[in-house]
């Protein structure tokens, strides 16, 4: 029996924008912008309809797939922003072309551009890479790179409705990169309801100069009087900086330390250094440029952090209020003056929705994310984000987890999380039958309940599931070699078990340039080797003169099964297993097949193929990334029987889904991407 499950009701394209609308309690799916070039210093606007109802979004994403253009990649780390163009209801315009007509008397035509007006809110900020390796397809790239970067823009709801525009700005002067922009709407309550959102500082894309602190403080970062309304009940500021240029003697703003001030009536209640100290550890590496020195508050290939302050219980309902925010004085000489993009926003809420509302925010191992491959793949535990969304403060909460279903555990938290706090947690998964290879890609899978010992009020977020690749499986004595470069001393080398017990590591004061071997003999399990460098510049690097070392595993007395990157920055993290095929339980125990999905990917019409070697039941489910279930199907098989299902999932929007062949004690599952 095939049952189908509607979850989209419709499908509506319009010009360049695709729109799917969900039905109550599901997810709309909207793409904007589809890998469009984005090639010269220009803005490059879409128009999209988003949904006008009176539905509310327990949470609200964008996902930002920055690719190459059609050229390939630039060089060169150029800013990217994402904006909400929002209609202010009237006509503007501007000064096309002045003519004289006559000079005695003085006569003069003007043309003029006239245009509907709009505010611009900016949803995200990214820096792109140094793209020459992706362009040439080196160091493990190809000309069809790409990196998502996802954000949470639930705080924006009430701008997202109705027809707008989505504008991607790049900020280069040199092609270029794509840009493809979706947009996940997930139906159910939010934390609170948003009731208006507003601009204060902004720079557009351009920044602000820097000449001196009077200068700026005055003319740029001025006090502003800010009124409150009288119907909010909770308010927020959101502050994104990120400093350009360094052609001085302070290497400001790109290269210095900074730290913003803000004021509340004259009182400061926060402060954040505006700087990344961990592109030492960016997940888009190696890169051809600079790509390792810690930058102010951005890395090349990533987004500009954003800083938020709860103002709540600090304004009042009814009242203006001077809102004020100074940087850290810069004194500076010099040929190019410091740049400082900023955008200020200020958010006004309602009441808080729920009293107890717990959240896994994120799975970052194991994953499969873009921005989380520095930590992957994994073998001994996993690593995720919960988050308060309650009004009181979270202070326990039970975790469950699983790997394909199997072994289902749970970890006690607890801690002190006030709303809207995070905090990342590491659960156990030291069981060696977890991280076997089977078939396919395996799904790891999570939920947080009883949050303060109480019910939870809102559901919807309990839960995540991720797709993960398993960790590679070496012999059980392999050897490793590593060569040291002209600095010795910043590079060293760990071995550690599953339960992070260290059994081997490099010898102290190893010599410049020099080959050393060491065999590890190992017992069926998970290890982490761990290479880093103090120095943040890998073990070879081309902007630097410490020369060239290496790193390799080999095969004793046979060839090279993995060879590490010298170019990695501040440390890598090689997970992988040994013998673990020997430490299967029976009842997990699955026969080798082979699973097909094609094409894949595909624009959703895709075939699924397998040959089953038991006579049983099993079941197959098309799901998306949050679980839910798009398509089932029962089949009674017999021994050495071929399945072949054909699968249409072309009005479900694109985006990764997962199929999973489940009968009673086994489960395989399998990734299929729908363009």
């Amino acid at each position: 029996m095939k049952t189908r499950i509607p979850l989209l009701l419709a499908v509506v394209a319009q010009l360049v924008c695709s729109v799917t609308f969900a039905a109550p309690g599901d997810t709309t799916h909207i793409r904007v912008h589809d890998a469009v070039d984005m090639v010269w210093y220009e803005n490059y606007d879409r128009p999209v309809s988003f949904p006008s109802s009176n539905v509310t979004y327990s949470k609200i994403l964008m996902h930002y797939t920055m690719g190459c253009a059609s050229t390939g990649c630039s060089d060169w780390d150029y800013t990217t922003k994402i904006e909400l163009r929002n209609p202010l209801g009237y006509m503007d315009s501007t000064i096309a072309d002045i003519d004289t007509v006559s000079t005695s008397p003085l006569v003069i035509d003007t043309t003029w551009n006239v245009f509907e007006a709009k505010e611009s809110f900016e949803l995200a900020r990214v820096i792109t890479p140094y793209g020459g390796y992706m362009r040439v397809g080196s160091n493990g790239y190809t000309p069809d790179w790409q990196h998502v970067h996802t954000f949470d823009v639930t705080d924006y709801a009430p701008l997202l409705k109705g027809d707008k525009e989505i504008r991607a700005f790049y900020g280069g002067w040199s092609s270029g990169f794509s840009v493809t922009i979706d947009f996940e709407f997930i139906e159910g309550t939010p934390p609170r309801e948003v009731l208006e959102v507003r601009n204060l500082w902004q720079t557009g894309g351009d920044g602000w100069q820097y000449q001196n602190a009077t200068q700026f403080e005055q003319n740029r970062l001025h006090p502003l009087s800010v009124d409150f309304p009288a119907e909010m009940e909770n308010a927020k500021l959101r502050f994104i900086p990120s400093g350009h240029g360094f052609d001085n003697n302070t290497g400001c703003a790109e290269f210095c330390e900074r730290n913003y001030y803000l004021r509340l009536d004259g009182t400061q209640i926060g402060s954040n250094l505006m700087w990344d100290d961990k592109c030492g550890a960016n997940p888009i590496f190696p890169q051809g440029g600079t790509w390792l020195y810690d930058r102010a508050n951005w890395c090349p290939g990533l987004r500009a952090h954003h800083f938020d302050h709860e103002l709540t219980g600090l304004v009042n309902p009814g009242a203006t209020h001077n809102l004020d925010i100074d940087i850290q004085a810069i004194n500076w000489s010099g040929t190019q003056a410091p740049v400082y993009i900023l955008e200020t926003q200020l958010f006004i809420y309602g009441n808080k929705s729920f009293q107890n509302d717990a959240a896994i925010e994120d799975i970052i191992s194991p994953s499969l994310k873009d921005d989380h491959k520095r930590f992957n793949p994994i073998c001994n535990h996993a690593t995720v984000e919960i988050k308060n969304y309650g009004a009181q403060n979270l202070t326990s909460a039970t975790i469950t987890y699983s790997v394909n279903g199997n072994n289902w555990r749970s970890y006690e938290w607890t801690g002190n999380l006030a709303f809207e706090e995070t905090e990342i947690v590491t659960l156990n998964l030291t069981e060696a039958w977890e991280w076997t290879g089977g078939m396919g890609e395996s799904e790891f899978m999570v939920l947080i309940e009883h949050p303060n010992g109480q019910t939870d009020e809102n559901t919807l977020n309990n839960k995540l599931t991720s797709v993960f690749k398993t960790t590679p499986m070496l012999p059980s004595s392999t050897e490793f070699q590593f060569r040291t470069n002209g600095r010795p001393a910043q590079t060293t080398w760990q071995l550690f078990d599953a339960y992070g017990a260290l059994l081997k590591q490099n010898i102290p004061g190893m010599t410049a340039n020099t080959l050393y071997k060491d065999t590890f003999n190992l017992e069926p399990g998970c290890y982490l080797l761990r290479i880093e460098d103090s120095g943040e510049n890998g073990l070879s690097w081309w902007a630097n003169n410490e020369g060239s070392g290496s790193a390799r595993l080999r095969i004793l007395g046979g060839s090279y099964v993995h060879t590490f990157n010298p170019d990695f920055g501040t440390a890598i993290d090689y997970y992988f297993t040994t013998g673990y095929s020997l430490n299967l339980p029976e009842e997990f125990k699955q026969q080798e097949r082979e699973v097909l999905v094609f094409p894949n990917p595909s624009e959703g019409k895709f075939t699924l193929s397998f040959d089953w070697f038991n006579n049983e039941q099993i079941t197959i489910e098309v799901t998306n990334l949050f679980g839910q279930v798009i398509e089932r199907d029962t089949v009674n098989v017999n021994n050495y029987e071929s399945v072949v299902r054909k699968y249409d999932l072309s009005d479900q929007g694109s985006g990764n889904y997962l199929i999973h062949i489940i009968t009673a004690d086994k489960k395989i599952i399998k990734k299929v991407t729908v363009l």
